[in-house]
């Protein structure tokens, strides 16, 4: 098992910001043409009606919510992006502007590898110093291995659709559990807080399952729903989850 916890630093850091300035940039153009068409609209249809200082007071709020958006994607870019990282079955489940996503490693060409992170499929980063729990060197001879196994007609990890359960649920405890492992020297122990909560269901069958911190704080004691299960491992659970 590997995990990785906290906010990026050094290259690893300045490569993602990179990425997310360059997605700020375009959202900014496209936000900027749509506001700016809006307020011209709006200027030429309510201009009979309005003075020529309203419309040139509605043409500077218009600009004004230009600069306001482009002032949000600039602040957003630039905060230090979070690593919070972890292998499960046969892929990797990260958490991405607030969602939990996963990336099977069927899916993962292509593979980058730098001085001290590796980039997976041009979304995911894995950096070394983030490493809270399993062994980098080992972490990057299984993808070197997955990697290599793609050239051949036999890959490692075949595309299967992943097997589904749906079950009716009903919260009945949350529980947190801090462990300590070692983080970046073996000296200073790392705590690494895990998240569970135990579902009954429809038979009266109790069962216990780790999930994200987000959906730990979504999911309310007592709560019924639907508890959607991939591979034998939470997935979801509310009013029900397509699966992709």
């Amino acid at each position: 098992m590997w995990a990785f916890k906290g906010k990026y630093t050094g290259e690893a850091k300045e490569y993602i910001q990179k990425i997310r300035k360059k997605e700020a940039i375009t959202w900014s153009l496209i936000a900027s043409v749509i506001m700016l068409i809006t307020c011209i609209l709006l200027a030429i249809i309510f201009n009979i009606e309005d003075t020529v200082m309203d419309t040139v007071l509605g043409l500077g709020g218009g600009f004004f919510g230009i600069l306001l958006i482009n002032l949000i994607l600039f602040l957003d870019y630039r905060r230090a992006p979070k690593n919070e990282i972890e292998i499960i079955n046969d892929g990797f489940q990260f958490i991405k502007n607030g969602f939990t996503s996963s990336l099977p490693f069927y899916k993962m060409e292509p593979i980058e590898y730098y001085d001290d992170f590796i980039v997976i499929h041009n979304e995911l980063v894995l950096q070394k110093e983030l490493l809270v729990d399993g062994d980098w060197e080992e972490l990057k001879l299984l993808l070197k291995k997955i990697e290599k196994s793609f050239e051949t007609d036999d890959p490692i990890y075949q595309i299967e659709e992943p097997e589904s359960q749906f079950f009716e649920a009903t919260v009945k405890e949350k529980r947190i559990f801090e462990k300590f492992v070692n983080g970046v020297s073996a000296a200073t122990p790392v705590g690494l807080f895990q998240y569970f909560v135990t579902f009954q269901l429809e038979n009266d069958e109790t069962v216990e399952y780790e999930i994200g911190q987000e959906w730990y704080q979504k999911i309310e004691s007592g709560q019924i729903g639907i508890l959607v299960l991939v591979n034998g491992h939470f997935f979801s659970f509310g009013e029900g989850e397509d699966i992709e």
